[in-house]
C-alpha cells in the first residue's frame, strides 16, 4: 500500500487476477490476459500488434503490450501485464471495464 492509501501496481493486479479466479504466475495466455484487463480478443490482438520497442527497450506506444510464443500459445508476462498498468492510468476508462469485482479495485 502506498501512503496516499492507493494499492500499488502489483498489489492491484494480484487483486485483478484473484477476482478473476487465476492464480498469481509468472504469465498468462491470451485469454486470461483478455479477462484479467477486460479487452475482448481483437482489442488484445491490436495491442500486441502495436508492440515495438524504443532504443531503452521501453514501448514507443504506451498502450501496446508485449508478447511472447510459448508452445505455439502467446504469453504476456507478471512484469509486462504490471508495467501495463502502470504506463496506462486510464485505461480503464479507455476500454470500459465491465466486470464490478475489476471495477471495484481501481
Amino acid at each position: 500500500m502506498r501512503r496516499d492509501g492507493r494499492m500499488t501496481v502489483d498489489e492491484q493486479l494480484r487483486e485483478m487476477v484473484k477476482a478473476c479466479g487465476l492464480p498469481v504466475r509468472g504469465s498468462y495466455r491470451n485469454a486470461e490476459v483478455c479477462m484479467i484487463l477486460g479487452f475482448s480478443r481483437a482489442t488484445f490482438c491490436r495491442l500486441i500488434d502495436a508492440w515495438q520497442p524504443d532504443d531503452n527497450g521501453n514501448p514507443v506506444v504506451p498502450y501496446s503490450l508485449k508478447s511472447y510464443m510459448l508452445r505455439q500459445e502467446r504469453r504476456v508476462s507478471w512484469d509486462e501485464l504490471a508495467a501495463f498498468l502502470e504506463r496506462n492510468d486510464t485505461w480503464e476508462r479507455r476500454y470500459g471495464m465491465q466486470d464490478e469485482r475489476q471495477l471495484s479495485l481501481l
